[in-house]
């Protein structure tokens, strides 16, 4: 009787471990993005206002937001990919349970 090994899919393509330090750079690199989002929103003026008519300028910050917004969340999706099936599928690993 021959006994095959199952597959088995890896994430150490991103990061080898919540420890490694690419996991670290990626977390440390979320909250710099977040912090440059908040300071282009603030030097920008996007937040809640009364309606008024679109200028020319509000098309060039959508445009800037726009583009910041979406490189941040391919950076997070990425990042929250690996958080999740760490955390999901290996149910000995005590820092992901952390």
């Amino acid at each position: 009787m021959t006994t095959e090994d199952l597959p088995r899919w890896s994430v150490a393509d991103l990061h080898e471990s919540f420890d490694s330090r690419s996991f670290t750079d990626a977390m440390e690199q979320m909250g710099a993005d977040v912090s440059r989002l908040e300071a282009m929103f603030d030097e920008l003026q996007v937040r809640a206002t009364e309606p008024r008519p679109v200028t020319s300028d509000d098309g060039r910050t959508a445009d800037t937001v726009v583009r910041a917004l979406n490189s941040f969340g391919d950076h997070s999706e990425l990042t929250g990919a690996y958080i999740y099936a760490t955390t999901t599928t290996n149910s000995f690993d005590e820092r992901a349970e952390g």
